[in-house]
């Protein structure tokens, strides 16, 4: 997962960013949207997608929230 691949959904002004990885965690971030994220003071949760959705099902309310979770593998 790149930048642009997020751009969008971080215009919502997140505190936090959950990435799924995929149900077999294959899918990277890459290394310089870790540290824009960084950067920017934005929290990344980066983890297999069911567990993605648990966090955001854990922080909903709690947090600004924006979330990115891969599907097909």
């Amino acid at each position: 997962m790149q930048l642009a691949d997020v751009a969008e959904v971080l215009t919502s002004n997140p505190q936090v960013l959950v990435v799924g990885t995929g149900v077999h965690n294959r899918m990277q971030v890459d290394p310089e949207l870790v540290l824009y994220l960084k950067e920017q003071g934005i929290e990344l949760l980066a983890r297999p997608t069911p567990e993605a959705c648990q966090s955001i099902n854990e922080l909903s309310g709690k947090r600004r929230l924006a979330a990115a979770l891969h599907l097909t593998c």
